[in-house]
């Protein structure tokens, strides 16, 4: 996110225009709930519009076609309005194929992954899975974990696959490098 912050205040600088003005709500949590109440707060504020982190849910979809009905123009890091990004689902395939020069069958693969239901995360699990699968790997020889990007969960997970799996010899972290997976 401050990565996304920072290439949006760039991006405005390089405009010059003071008609932009961003403002920041970060939030406390990444639960769908407090991202409504967040989106819904700016909206009754009087914001022209909205780039937010979403899940692909039917509730932020709603809110999300709801603000758009009353001309808030919103982007998503998941693609609806615009999309600026790398392709998800190639990114993924193309850390299987590395990931394949390192391990061989029968060793195992621990996926860690924020949240399935952001598609920037599911994308490229989907694609890690999919690749793998084509380079002889079996289905079995992957877990997937979801740790909603929070290095203690994090933490504790990866240590729970370590311990449960002896085939586990590779991670593949299918969001932002956190301490909680490297630790």
């Amino acid at each position: 996110n401050r990565q996304i912050v920072s290439g949006i205040r760039k991006a405005l600088r390089y405009i010059a225009d003071p008609a932009f003005v961003l403002t920041e709500q970060p939030l406390r949590t990444m639960t769908m709930q407090e991202l409504l109440r967040a989106m819904n707060e700016q909206i009754r504020s009087g914001v022209d519009g909205l780039i937010i982190r979403a899940e692909n849910t039917p509730e932020v979809r709603a809110a999300i076609e709801q603000a758009v009905q009353q001309g808030v123009t919103v982007i998503t890091y998941s693609g609806r309005l615009c999309y600026v990004g790398q392709d998800l689902v190639r990114a993924g395939a193309i850390a299987a194929g590395v990931m394949a020069r390192l391990i061989r069958p029968p060793e195992h693969v621990l996926i860690v992954s924020g949240n399935l239901r952001m598609e920037s995360h599911k994308g490229r699990v989907d694609g890690f899975c999919r690749r793998l699968f084509e380079l002889g790997f079996s289905e079995d020889a992957y877990q997937v974990i979801e740790t909603n990007e929070m290095p203690d969960l994090t933490s504790e997970l990866v240590a729970q696959s370590l311990v449960s799996d002896s085939r586990l010899h590779a991670v593949y972290m299918a969001n932002q490098p956190l301490s909680g997976c490297i630790s």
